[in-house]
């Protein structure tokens, strides 16, 4: 997606702007491995963000609720501990859509 062509962008830059300033020096090369593990550690965690702000649809809900993802789905269901719990809730927060007769 263009969100996480933005942030593998954003993440080079900083990688090579590290490269550039520790040309030479060891204490560089201890400060371009920081960098690098707090670029990784953003693109790990960029798609938990995602999915919280992602619009979900019933079945996407409930697919993540068998995957334990309740925590990433708002705040309605961070309580939730078991998937049954989960399954119900996504039923009251993401109502399934009823499809007319004839409208395929």
């Amino acid at each position: 997606s263009a969100q996480t062509r933005q942030k593998d962008r954003s993440n080079e830059a900083i990688l090579q702007a590290a490269m550039a300033s520790s040309r030479g020096s060891s204490l560089g090369v201890v400060s371009l491995m920081r960098l690098a593990v707090a670029a990784i550690l953003l693109g790990i965690a960029q798609p938990a963000a995602a999915i919280s702000h992602r619009k979900l649809d019933n079945h996407q809900c409930k697919v993540m609720c068998q995957r334990f993802g309740m925590k990433a789905m708002g705040p309605e269901f961070r309580s939730i501990h078991h998937p049954n719990e989960c399954v119900v809730k996504c039923d009251e927060v993401y109502p399934k859509k009823v499809v007319a007769p004839g409208s395929f």
